[in-house]
């Protein structure tokens, strides 16, 4: 909708990568609400990042993070 949509490429991922990031990113999004809620509550504090990060690592952002990886060089190379 905007002029970055021109500027990012269209990457594609396999079936495999896709099932699991779809289940990582449920994760991820779920603990990113609530965090979030609870750091604007006050029953967190935004020091707790570290915290938090390590929590995203455990739920395998990590992965995520390499299947765009991937998913880009696969683009490079077209």
């Amino acid at each position: 909708s905007g002029t970055t949509d021109a500027a990012l490429p269209k990457l594609t991922f396999t079936a495999e990568e896709e099932s699991d990031m779809n289940s990582v990113m449920t994760n991820v999004n779920t603990y990113r609400s609530e965090f979030a809620t609870k750091v604007i509550m006050g029953l967190e504090s935004a020091e707790d990042f570290d915290k938090y990060t390590a929590k995203l690592k455990d739920f395998g952002i990590e992965r995520v993070i390499g299947y765009y990886q991937a998913a880009l060089e696969r683009y490079n190379k077209r």
